[in-house]
């Protein structure tokens, strides 16, 4: 019994300080919390994302869509509302042979692109956007395409010959982003 008190009072000594301390748990940083909160919200786009592609049977990857939107600094409602107003994700009209999502290569009744995957015509479409119709520095970003009759090229050419193009396009990217916002509240 003496024993046990010895030991006991060794052990609440040492608690104590007198034979040191017990480590204390090292803390997440504001930088690791934050890469967590970056992290939560990518999963929670990436679901939103999943599920919007899984409503049109598409084949596509919402993690590719996702992925390639940010290697292009797109916003991933925006890629995704074009991708539904040209062929529903690939599940209709000519995307069904040519798997052009976004109408990468086509024009009006003529196809000259084709991939083997709409996954494939993910990138072509990211790049085209990026490179010749977005312009951040200059303030042409995606809001600024959905304004009536601006989603022109720096060359000057519509990106579709449908009159109310921006329109419908504004109307799916705004529903996006009002499901994504009631839903995971971002």
């Amino acid at each position: 019994m003496k024993t046990k008190k010895i030991l006991l009072s060794l052990f609440l000594l040492g608690l104590s300080g007198c034979w040191g301390s017990i480590p204390t748990p090292h803390l997440p940083t504001e930088t690791f919390k934050n890469q967590l909160i970056r992290k939560t919200e990518e999963t929670f786009l990436l679901q939103h994302i999943d599920s919007i592609v899984q409503s049109y049977q598409s084949q596509l990857s919402a993690y590719n869509l996702l992925y390639q939107a940010q290697k292009y600094d797109i916003d991933i409602h925006f890629l995704v509302a074009q991708g539904i107003l040209e062929s529903h994700l690939g599940t209709s009209g000519r995307a069904l042979k040519t798997h052009s999502v976004f109408g990468v290569g086509m024009y009006d009744n003529k196809s000259i692109l084709s991939y083997n995957h709409p996954d494939e015509s993910v990138e072509s479409y990211a790049k085209l956007l990026s490179e010749n119709y977005l312009d951040k520095q200059k303030g042409i970003n995606e809001l600024t395409l959905l304004k009536d009759g601006s989603f022109i090229s720096r060359d000057g050419y519509r990106y579709a010959s449908y009159p109310s193009y921006e329109q419908k396009l504004r109307y799916l990217y705004n529903k996006l982003k009002k499901d994504y916002e009631r839903k995971y509240g971002h």
